[in-house]
């Protein structure tokens, strides 16, 4: 798989609206039907601050092989949110941010050639939560799976 050169980012903090779950690495079968659950959510909560959808990986242990996983979207506050629906904050990071082309289901590949290739040979630190964040931009076609879909590693170095 090809990987191009990321771009380097400072975000944050964000406030993700989400619903989630956990799953086992190698295990995720169970994420489309989350995000299905969610989707009725995905456009209209309150405090809503864009159009993108988060996939957040989180609380990692690598001893057993879990992790949390939500899906969710960027909100100013939990004001007035849903049954079911929670807050995650995510504090200010430096991410790099890798394109994904082509499905989602190939998202794992994405990620392999992140942490297997990109990484080891980059300057960049993996900070230790959360460990990775998908973002499904405005152009991301929820039907046939494809467009706008971006990975983004989050760095130790913090900012402000």
């Amino acid at each position: 798989m090809e990987l191009a050169e990321p771009r380097i980012m400072d975000k944050g903090p964000m406030l993700i609206a989400r619903m989630d779950q956990p799953f086992r690495f190698g295990q995720v079968g169970g994420i489309p039907e989350l995000w299905q659950r969610f989707a009725p959510h995905l456009n209209g909560l309150p405090g809503q601050t864009g159009a993108a959808a988060y996939g957040v990986s989180h609380d990692r242990d690598d001893e057993d092989g879990s992790c949390r996983y939500p899906a969710g979207v960027e909100v100013s506050g939990d004001e007035g949110l849903p049954q079911g629906v929670t807050v995650f904050r995510i504090p200010a990071l430096r991410y790099a941010v890798f394109a994904h082309d082509g499905h989602v289901s190939r998202l794992s590949a994405t990620a392999a050639a992140i942490w297997n290739r990109w990484l080891p040979d980059s300057a960049g630190e993996p900070a230790d939560d959360p460990a990775a964040i998908e973002r499904y931009g405005e152009g991301f076609d929820p039907t046939t799976g494809t467009g706008d879909i971006e990975a983004w590693l989050p760095l130790k170095e913090r900012r402000g």
